[in-house]
């Protein structure tokens, strides 16, 4: 169950790494990017360029993060759940 856990764990954050840089490199590349997000949030000062990265950074690696301990979290319950149901199962 550890190396399920483990892997998963490892995998699902890559996915979603390469997801975030695709974003980023689109965030990055687009010239209305700091006019969008002061639009939509109604921010009373400038975005910067230097606020984008912080945002990409910090958003994604805490995205990152939580994506991991989610899904250490979720084979842990599922595995949980189920070795319950077949003690149940193979006991009736």
């Amino acid at each position: 169950m550890q190396q399920t856990a483990r892997e998963t764990a490892l995998f699902t954050p890559r996915v979603l790494g390469l997801v975030c840089l695709a974003s980023a490199s689109i965030a990055l590349a687009s010239p209305s990017t700091a006019a969008d997000l002061q639009g939509m949030l109604r921010l009373p000062f400038r975005v910067t360029r230097a606020m984008i990265l912080g945002l990409i950074a910090g958003g994604g690696l805490l995205i990152l993060a939580l994506n991991w301990w989610l899904s250490v979290r979720s084979v842990a319950l599922a595995h949980g759940y189920f070795h319950r149901v077949s003690e149940r199962l193979l006991a009736a």
